[in-house]
């Protein structure tokens, strides 16, 4: 767990989906960026080129030899974004009729414009159209729950190319320069100060969360959030809810939810469109609503909300085998002979057991009542449940973490402990190793 005052990522490949959610896209589709070389568009296209899977992205810039074309192309370079220069006037409308008329030819529908909130302004600006049409095409602006200086910073933060024209002239043009000025440096401050207050991926991602959940929602520690003034606490946590649900939270809702964070509650708020807030002592969860799917009938199925009158079939696991989910996730199990005196794996997504108190057949299922574990290190065996709940598994999550199982004695809770009884020593040459393969998570980044 990160403490309160840890520098996140700014762009974490986790971003997007939410931003392009909220612009009625789908995470993984096809993009067409006009990219004029300032923060928004750049922002964007950085945002974009790190979400993992990365969607099939062109950057269009219209213009001739100028600085923004110098950074626009330098950033595409170092993002390993395909850069498209199109010469013609640079600036609206003509600027748009240029990169839509190269999308169109191109096969690219969606147009996404880095239009984002001016530094300091909050009032209209959520009334401006997350996307509209434009003759065959498709404009979206994913970023307009930003401000430019949230950009800014975060652009800065990671050494990216971007000019700030835009900014500097709206300083130079204000009507009570001087004094309008230092406004806006002092707002570009604050902006600053919450740039790099962004989601986390959820707690045990991968435990719990397969390739078709969809949007996944976040986590934050409730420290950073505390660190702020009221005023902006309200503003960062607006922004957040936006980027992960997809849409502006009521104005009462949102000061609801600032309330019980300063008076240090913990409960579960409802929010727009089945979403779920949960203020914990430590942490705060955005968790998505529940999402039903049809089930392939020789795939593992998921036992959705806590109908346990038909439990969780169990799937066998010969050694070595693998077993696939209906989420895309699957378990693989392999054994292997090692050296002496190796230390066993110390990951989240893979362990080792030792085979010799293991039968040649495991099983793998999902967790019904009454399932007992007992986890490697605790002093002795307990629910299941109390397990999960112990390790911070949130409430929805927990009927959709696999497990592993021995003539059903749990061996693995997969993404989360071992048992006891199955642990290896230094010492044990023969080893069985579990895999929890999720396409879209690396255990590295958990």
């Amino acid at each position: 767990m990160r403490p309160p005052s840890a520098i996140h990522d700014p762009f974490p490949p986790h971003r997007w989906a939410g931003l392009a959610r909220g612009a009625g896209l789908a995470a993984t589709e096809p993009l067409a960026i006009a990219l004029s070389g300032g923060i928004g568009s750049s922002a964007l296209v950085a945002l974009a080129a790190a979400a993992h899977p990365r969607p099939d992205l062109v950057a269009v810039h219209v213009g001739g030899p100028t600085a923004e074309a110098e950074a626009a192309r330098e950033l595409c370079r170092h993002l390993g974004v395909r850069w498209v220069p199109l010469e013609g006037a640079h600036g609206q409308p003509a600027h748009l009729d240029a990169v839509c008329a190269w999308a169109a030819q191109n096969a690219y529908s969606t147009i996404a414009l880095g239009d984002v909130r001016p530094t300091g302004e909050v009032g209209g600006w959520i009334h401006v159209a997350a996307r509209e049409r434009r003759g065959h095409q498709t404009l979206v602006r994913p970023l307009r729950c930003l401000s430019r200086g949230e950009l800014r910073a975060a652009l800065q933060h990671v050494h990216l190319p971007f000019v700030d024209e835009a900014e500097t002239a709206a300083q130079r043009a204000h009507p009570l320069a001087p004094v309008g000025a230092d406004v806006l440096r002092m707002d570009a401050e604050l902006a600053a100060a919450t740039a790099l207050i962004v989601w986390d991926a959820p707690v045990h991602l991968a435990a719990r969360r397969g390739v078709t959940d969809g949007y996944w929602g976040g986590s934050l520690a409730r420290g950073v959030l505390m660190a702020l003034p009221r005023a902006l606490r309200r503003r960062v946590l607006a922004r957040l809810l936006h980027e992960g649900i997809g849409t502006f939270v009521q104005r009462a809702v949102l000061e609801h939810a600032v309330e019980l964070l300063s008076r240090g509650r913990t409960t579960r708020l409802a929010m727009p469109h089945g979403w779920s807030l949960v203020l914990r002592s430590d942490r705060v969860l955005l968790e998505p609503p529940r999402v039903a799917r049809g089930v392939h009938p020789q795939q593992l199925s998921l036992p959705f909300d806590e109908v346990w009158d038909n439990p969780a079939p169990s799937v066998e696991l010969t050694l070595p085998g693998l077993v696939a989910l209906d989420d895309g996730r699957s378990i693989r199990a392999t054994v292997q002979e090692l050296g002496p005196n190796c230390a066993p794996l110390a990951r989240r997504l893979s362990v080792e057991l030792d085979p010799r108190f293991l039968p040649q057949q495991l099983a793998v299922r999902f967790p019904r009542p009454g399932d007992r574990f007992h986890p490697l290190g605790w002093p002795k065996e307990g629910s299941l449940h109390g397990f999960l709940a112990a390790a911070g598994v949130p409430r929805e999550g927990r009927e959709r973490v696999p497990i592993v199982l021995a003539d059903e004695r749990v061996v693995w809770v997969a993404g989360l402990r071992v048992a006891e009884f199955a642990r290896v020593e230094p010492r044990t040459r023969a080893r069985l190793r579990l895999d929890l393969v999720h396409p879209l998570v690396a255990d590295a980044e958990l």
